[in-house]
């Protein structure tokens, strides 16, 4: 329990254990002999085109018509102006004159 240099000797190091052969694994059986096969497209065979090429072609294509950007500087101004009417709009500050009121005070 006290700090001495004996006391605080280091572990020594161990060799690991000894590997120990891993046990047969049983063959896993192949159920892929018991499915059915698909009957092969002919269609596909003779166009020479990957399935999801054929459904592409059938898409509509996209219309933007009834498409209207939204107005950022409109919208900004309208906030602006709805923010006024709620503070009843800009006040009005008193002008002060420095100058004149100096020259008023010598009089």
């Amino acid at each position: 329990e006290t700090s001495s240099p004996s006391a605080t000797k280091h572990m020594p190091v161990m060799s690991p254990p000894p590997l120990k052969p891993k046990p047969q694994t049983p063959p896993t059986t192949d159920f892929r002999s018991n499915l059915r096969q698909r009957p092969a497209d002919k269609d596909t065979s003779k166009s020479g085109e990957p399935e999801f090429k054929n459904v592409f072609g059938n898409l509509r294509k996209t219309k933007t018509q009834n498409y209207v950007a939204p107005d950022e500087l409109k919208n900004n101004i309208l906030r602006g102006k709805s923010a006024l009417n709620v503070t009843d709009g800009p006040k009005k500050s008193e002008r002060k004159d420095e100058f004149k009121d100096a020259i008023l005070k010598k009089r």
